[in-house]
């Protein structure tokens, strides 16, 4: 049992910062597809252009932003 504990406390220890960071911009990335499609889905205009790049522009700046340029 101890060597079980052990062999878990090594491997999420060894994750580090990267492993955590990789994680955290997963999750973001997630949750903006979801919010998009959640946002998008209540519009009325959803099938016009206007209605599309009202949520898509700005989608994929902040994407682009988190995820490129950091």
């Amino acid at each position: 049992m101890r060597n079980i504990l052990a062999l878990m406390k090594s491997r999420t220890k060894g994750m580090g910062n990267i492993g955590l960071l990789n994680i955290i911009m997963s999750a973001f990335g997630i949750t903006m597809i979801t919010l998009f499609i959640f946002l998008w889905s209540l519009d009325e205009g959803k099938w016009s252009l206007i209605g599309i790049s009202s949520y898509a522009i700005p989608v994929v700046l902040v994407y682009f932003v988190v995820f490129v340029y950091v």
